[in-house]
């Protein structure tokens, strides 16, 4: 079947490059103007004529519905005796925020998201409550992207108070807020005033925000001669003594942060803390103590502390309170007298107890899976967290510290799902130059290996991000189609610590792709599928991921699916956030990194003559993490030069962010077309 595009014009758009000629024909489909959104829009009609016919896409659709019916379960935080929640029942589109006087108290709703908006993507994406649990900051995104307007709410009342911090500041995008324990305001991060185009997250500041007032008057606290590539984030010690900003800083060789802390009680300024060193410090400050975990001089990562009296005096009079282990730990929670360190052993969560010298107490058995973050009160008596797994939904855990005990409290079942007919397993290939790599397999039980399995096999592979187990219901809608679902655990994650990172970063990044070559090659020799019912899928970098198999690998997929995908690298940082990618990719304007970049940037790699598979890319008008024009420029030069009779096809949300709608009828959609789009190439039913 031959598809007639909608036309896209081209431009002759070269440049040089470092030396290098680049030729660029559809760099007008990066503006923001009509033509570019009719375009679009056109793009989106032509897709949706091809997806909405399908019958797969139509069953799929339906039974994910059921899937979804049951709701979403939220972990409890405690806050002066409240406890806060977010939960979504069986009717509603959205989850709401609930708070509770004790446990097992009656429910109140704070903030409806199902009411916020009548289209559904007005969404709550940030809230904290204040150490007395009597005021809350939220942050609301209209379009489900990261620019969110801050906004204050008296929880006993549930009024909203006249407080405001419009988003186009990009109040807490990058860090969230702290509030005074006085109550008499929070600090947070904001764009410091006008922006130039592509650069709105940009020029963060630290103010401080007094209730009641207007946010123009609002007092900048730190950063006034901070570079505009530099993200503060702010952190009040539990008794307000002490007021640490963390510096992010993204132009560098590696990813790395500065601290500073300002002694509120004394009329001095912020001293330097950790600075000028090439690692990553995540401060939190418990009792008198300044604790951080950190990459420093341990590629697992270690935690280290020291006397916030004493923390201005360099990083010498810092102590190891918890030494680097052989496996690699990826948060960590200080409640009362223990410290809860979340461990990666061989891609799946293990949490350990220590007290605050660092002495194990206990380890807690937990069924093979994925934790979320332990949350409990500074000086609580309990620490709540959810487990999750490929075939089991959230699990609702609560730990006792009084008498060291583990309770399940909630479980989110869901309806006609029985998760004893499948089986996860973990098998371990080499890649091209022998590194071995985990990959998770998920499938009914009994599957016999035929050769011709229909496999998805989904990866990330960047920014320090560890795939582990988690629940997804359209994955489990894909297994009960018959389909396997693989995932591979690719170089670039930190699912082994600083090493396996950077193995995947900037002049290596092509390791993370010869991965996931590696993977689809393992399932094919070892009889699970073959390259004609093989699907590849990837979001963000994992879209950068997808478009590489595409350009680099189009005979071992029948069918990719690339959402919000980085495509073009020559260009990335010049656009929303993209300057934080600059330590993971490397830097364009580096005269040494177009020699690497152009080996792999899909957008740059595309040749004509090339019969390329089944494609469907996904991106959002608004999304400004990805920008869409990386959507934009790979699908019409996909389509230009592909000989193929495969489609390729190009979705774009309206009124959408990175992820896409957050409801579930728009997630529904969503990924009924992925889903359908993937079944049908594949032959499933």
């Amino acid at each position: 079947m031959l598809y007639h595009y909608p036309k896209t014009k081209e431009a002759n758009v070269r440049e040089k490059i470092h030396g290098t000629t680049v030729f660029d024909p559809y760099r007008w489909l990066e503006g923001d103007t009509a033509e570019v959104k009719r375009w679009a829009r056109t793009q989106d009609r032509f897709a949706h004529s091809v997806l909405d016919r399908l019958p797969q896409r139509d069953r799929f659709e339906k039974f994910l519905c059921r899937l979804m019916k049951d709701g979403s379960l939220g972990v409890p935080y405690p806050k002066n005796g409240y406890y806060f929640t977010m939960d979504r029942s069986s009717q509603q589109d959205l989850a709401v925020l609930s708070v509770r006087r004790g446990l097992r108290g009656r429910k109140r709703i704070l903030i409806d998201q199902n009411k916020l908006s009548q289209e559904g993507t007005t969404t709550l994406r940030q809230w904290t409550p204040s150490e007395d649990a009597s005021l809350l900051v939220y942050a609301l995104s209209e379009s489900g992207n990261d620019q969110n307007g801050i906004f204050v709410l008296d929880v006993r009342t549930g009024k909203k108070l006249k407080d405001n911090i419009p988003a186009k500041y990009y109040p807490a995008m990058y860090n969230g807020v702290s509030w005074n324990p006085n109550n008499s305001g929070f600090w947070y991060s904001r764009r410091g005033g006008r922006a130039v185009r592509g650069e709105e997250k940009l020029n963060q500041k630290v103010f401080y925000h007094r209730i009641g007032e207007d946010y123009r008057k609002d007092k900048l606290v730190f950063g006034k001669n901070l570079p505009k590539d530099q993200f503060p984030s702010v952190l009040i010690s539990p008794d307000g003594n002490y007021l640490l900003v963390s510096v992010t800083i993204v132009n560098g060789k590696t990813r790395r942060n500065e601290l500073y802390l300002k002694d509120l009680r004394a009329d001095i300024d912020f001293r330097p803390v950790v600075q000028g060193i090439q690692a990553e410090f995540d401060p939190q400050m418990h009792r008198d103590m300044l604790y951080c975990s950190t990459n420093y001089q341990a590629s697992n990562w270690r935690v280290i502390g020291v006397s916030l009296k004493e923390a201005a005096r360099g990083i010498r009079r810092w102590k190891t309170i918890i030494p680097a282990a052989r496996f690699p730990h990826d948060y960590v929670s200080f409640i009362k007298d223990r410290i809860f360190l979340r461990y990666i052993e061989n891609a799946h969560s293990l949490i350990r107890i220590f007290d605050l010298r660092g002495k194990l107490k206990e380890t807690l058995d937990l069924p093979l899976g994925s934790t979320g973050w332990v949350l409990g009160e500074d000086e609580g008596d309990e620490a709540f967290f959810f487990l999750t797994s490929y075939t089991v939904p959230r699990r609702i855990y609560r730990y006792d510290l009084k008498q060291s005990r583990l309770h399940l409290i909630g479980e989110k079942k869901v309806p006609g799902v029985n998760a004893d007919r499948f089986v996860t397993e973990q098998v371990w290939y080499r890649s091209k130059d022998g590194t071995k790599i985990p990959m998770f397999l998920v499938h009914k039980k009994g599957l016999r290996q035929t050769g011709d399995q229909p496999t998805l096999l989904y990866g990330y592979g960047g920014f320090n991000i560890s795939m582990l187990p988690g629940y997804g219901s359209s994955i489990m809608a894909f297994l009960e189609a018959g389909g396997l679902y693989a995932e591979p655990n690719l170089r670039g994650g930190g699912e082994f610590g600083e090493k396996w990172h950077e193995a995947g970063t900037k002049a290596k990044k092509q390791n993370v792709f010869d991965d996931f070559i590696a993977a689809a090659e393992w399932l094919i020799k070892n009889k699970y599928t073959d390259a004609h019912h093989l699907a590849a899928f990837g979001w963000s970098n994992g879209g950068l991921l997808a478009g590489a198999m595409i350009t680099q690998r189009p005979d071992l997929f029948r069918v990719v699916v690339a959402g919000a995908p980085v495509t073009d690298m020559l260009r990335y940082h010049k656009f929303n956030g993209g300057r934080f990618w600059i330590p993971d990719y490397g830097d364009p304007d580096d005269p040494r990194a177009p020699r690497y970049l152009l080996k792999y940037s899909p957008y740059h790699n595309i040749k004509d003559g090339v019969r390329y598979p089944a494609i469907l890319i996904l991106t959002a008008e608004e999304d400004d993490r990805v920008h869409p024009s990386h959507a934009y420029k790979f699908a019409a030069r996909l389509q230009k030069e592909n000989v193929s009779d495969n489609p390729i096809l190009l979705t774009v949300e309206r009124k959408a962010g990175h992820g896409g709608a957050a409801s579930v009828s728009n997630f529904v959609r969503q990924r009924s077309d992925i889903y359908g789009f993937i079944l049908w190439r594949l032959g499933m039913k």
